[in-house]
């Protein structure tokens, strides 16, 4: 669906389609992407269907339309709140993994984590990336003396990395991918936020220039 320009019925609101949206959506969930797109569309049908309904006034159409507006969203803002859900529900499977290793697990794993340290203390952060072993990658996180080692100590995030990768295995590209739908789906509902926000600024002025009621009913959104 392209990004159409809105006419002069309701001003200069963003449709519900736009760069702040559509993008997000698509890269949220296929069938998000659908629903923006078709709420938008629904949204163009109604708006010239009021252009040539000559029984209400320019301000009663203004008024209609972006109330079905602001509902149009409300629909899209619950999806996207259960798609956020659904994603943290499989995100926390992937996170618990790796906290329940990227701690100290009673004094045996302290012990083993201390031997480690002992052992990698001196060597260069490449040499300790190259022994592949997440207890060495647990030691330079987890154990106090390894501050000492500066190299370790620039290299943490890469360290975290590392762990993260061995302990998920063949599920950390997945687990990336599902982080990266979440930001996505962030960026997806500010924007509906923002379009929303519009709809409910147009609604306020249009309310508020409006001196007398004609008898606009209530917009039903299918």
């Amino acid at each position: 669906m392209a990004f159409t320009p809105k006419d002069d019925l309701i001003g200069d609101t963003m449709p519900i389609s736009n760069v702040h949206t559509t993008p997000h959506a698509i890269s949220t969930d296929a069938k998000l992407g659908t629903l923006i797109q078709q709420l938008h569309a629904d949204q163009t049908d109604l708006e010239k269907k009021l252009l040539k309904d000559n029984s209400r006034t320019k301000s009663a159409k203004k008024l209609f339309s972006s109330e079905a507006g602001q509902k149009r969203i409300g629909l899209a803002l619950k999806r996207v709140v259960a798609v956020q859900n659904d994603i943290r529900g499989h995100l926390d499977k992937f996170e618990t993994r790796v906290n329940n290793l990227m701690q100290i697990r009673g004094t045996t794993d302290l012990l083993i984590l201390q031997n480690y340290a002992a052992a990698i203390q001196d060597k260069k952060p490449s040499e300790i990336m190259a022994l592949n072993d997440i207890d060495a990658h647990r030691a330079c996180l987890l154990i106090p003396t390894m501050k000492f080692n500066e190299g370790v100590v620039k290299q943490q995030d890469v360290f975290r990395t590392n762990a993260e990768k061995m302990i998920l295995g063949d599920d950390y590209d997945e687990a990336q991918e599902l982080k990266e739908k979440l930001d996505a789906s962030v960026s997806l509902e500010l924007g509906l936020i923002k379009t929303y926000d519009e709809y409910e600024k147009d609604v306020a002025r249009v309310k508020s220039s409006m001196v007398t009621s004609d008898g606009i009913a209530e917009p039903e959104i299918g």
